[in-house]
């Protein structure tokens, strides 16, 4: 068997493709070394990272503000400062927010509760009658068995 050995034409087509690899290996690298580096002021963003959304209601500076995109209400929230008097209950905090979406934060409605002895207070509509003392602070003349029951304050109601 003889072995097959490649032809001279062979061998200067392999000599020419790995000269010109070298070649271009080495230009690269030259030329690497003194391409200057080109900074920019800012990203240029397609869609913004952030969207504008306006909050009004019970928070003391109503209007618009920034938040990132896919954001949730509770996000957006933490923004603003809520008023004492600010209902969160029917507010759904997990929820993502829009661009241009407004959020309105209710006040709660206040009821008018008349304690003997001690005078008239303001509580949130939906205080039970034994969560008085917690959030009133009563004198101590005060009979606190009135303050056992479960239900509801009245507005206007005499305890």
């Amino acid at each position: 068997m003889a072995q097959e050995t490649l032809r001279v034409h062979e061998w200067l087509a392999i000599s020419v493709f790995v000269g010109l690899l070298g070649m271009l290996t080495a230009i690269n690298l030259i030329q690497s070394d003194s391409t200057p580096v080109i900074k920019t002021e800012s990203p240029h963003y397609v869609i913004p990272p952030t969207i504008t959304l306006h909050v009004e209601g019970a928070v003391e500076n109503p209007g618009p503000i920034q938040v990132k995109r896919k954001s949730t209400v509770k996000e957006a929230l933490e923004q603003v400062k809520l008023l004492p008097d600010a209902d969160l209950s029917k507010i759904k905090m997990s929820s993502k927010v829009r661009k241009g979406q407004v959020i309105k934060i209710p006040s709660k409605t206040m009821l008018t509760v008349i304690i003997e002895d001690a005078g008239s207070f303001q509580v949130p509509r939906g205080t039970r009658v034994n969560e008085l003392p917690k959030i009133l602070n009563l004198p101590d003349g005060i009979d606190r068995s009135k303050f056992r029951s479960k239900r509801r304050v009245k507005d206007n109601e005499k305890l």
